[in-house]
């Protein structure tokens, strides 16, 4: 619960939030008792546990993580009532709130169509599940299997770190944080991007980027610590190929992924607004997403999020398991990011300077 930090039953007026929170919400719009008086200083702290301790500041937090009235949010939250919903219509602003859930939907659309593009850059379509036949791609056994990811990961982690550069609002954020992000997910990104182009093999085989396929049931029994995490990717693969999922859900999957984290990076950023704000805008693009295949207030989102929990679990063992067999990579990890992200920055510059100086010229050569 974005409120109390609860268990959230559902997305409740614009936000996760608990039963308690949602009724107290619902409650307070209804009866019009919104002008509560806090017997304190207006900064009371609201949990669990406190949460019904003070009217004004509950409430106050209820509009500072974003609960609306119309329970729109945008063009995508989910009401939990017909009911609900036609009591809300009638308070005579119903046109303003359709102009603001119309801009909203349309900057999530924007923000969807770019990580689309920026995807498609970053991987082009040869590694798209569709992108090449099946008879193009080569099995490996298991004492390549390690080579082979230990391969990826050095093709694949400068394309990643591009791909994030580009997603609308993350390049705003400090150095220090994207640098933080990046070392905290990049092998959970690696590890999507693996569950996706498995997704054509109904999660029975495992695609490697570079034409490299990994069939479970051919492998032996050599390395058994590599083969269950195999088995646990492709898990998670046949799960998502049971959701169907669809590309734009996989990209906005992807860039939640990259702005949560874990807690000791989060913990560590000094943009944290920035960071939340585009943690909140990501989820409302995927429930915006599903919403165009799928009913509103469904529970597609929830089972997609929770999934990534546990593509997270296989990523923390593959990172221990990997870091014991790469022991030649001697840069810490922090910088060799920081150092790529840097050279982009200085690129970015360069160019900016570029066209500034081709601009400052132009009148001379007409003249």
């Amino acid at each position: 619960c974005r409120v109390c930090g609860d268990h959230a039953s559902g997305f409740h007026y614009g936000v996760w939030s608990c039963e308690g929170c949602k009724a107290f919400f619902k409650r307070s719009i209804q009866q019009g008792q919104t002008d509560y008086i806090c017997p304190g200083t207006n900064q009371c702290t609201i949990d669990r546990n406190r949460r019904k301790s003070c009217q004004a500041c509950r409430y106050r937090k209820c509009l500072m993580v974003g609960m609306t009235k119309d329970g729109k949010n945008g063009a995508l939250l989910y009401i939990t009532s017909p009911t609900e919903n036609n009591s809300f219509d009638s308070d005579g602003d119903s046109s303003t709130g359709r102009e603001l859930r119309t801009a909203s939907h349309q900057r999530l659309k924007a923000l969807i169509d770019a990580l689309d593009v920026k995807e498609g850059e970053h991987r082009g379509e040869e590694n798209h599940p569709t992108g090449q036949q099946a008879g193009n791609w080569q099995e490996i056994s298991n004492p390549e299997l390690i080579e082979s990811v230990s391969s990826l990961v050095d093709r694949e982690l400068t394309g990643i770190i591009c791909w994030g550069k580009k997603i609308p609002g993350y390049s705003k954020l400090s150095l220090n944080d994207q640098v933080l992000l990046m070392e905290s997910t990049w092998l959970d990104l690696l590890i999507l991007d693996l569950v996706w182009c498995s997704i054509r093999h109904k999660g029975e085989k495992l695609l490697l980027s570079g034409g490299v396929l990994v069939n479970r049931n051919n492998s032996s029994g050599d390395d058994m610590e590599v083969l269950e995490m195999c088995d646990q990717i492709l898990s998670i693969a046949t799960k998502f190929y049971e959701f169907d999922l669809q590309r734009r859900e996989y990209l906005c999957l992807k860039a939640i992924t990259l702005v949560h984290g874990c807690k000791l990076a989060l913990k560590g950023l000094e943009s944290d607004t920035q960071v939340r704000q585009l943690q909140d805008d990501l989820t409302d693009a995927l429930m915006d997403v599903c919403s165009e295949r799928h009913a509103l207030g469904s529970r597609r989102p929830a089972k997609m999020l929770l999934l990534l929990s546990h593509l997270r679990q296989v990523s923390a063992r593959a990172s221990s398991h990997l870091g014991a067999v790469r022991n030649g990579l001697k840069v810490p990890l922090y910088d060799i990011l920081l150092d790529i992200l840097t050279d982009q920055v200085s690129e970015g510059q360069r160019d900016q300077q570029a066209g500034h100086h081709e601009v400052a010229s132009s009148p001379e050569k007409e003249r």
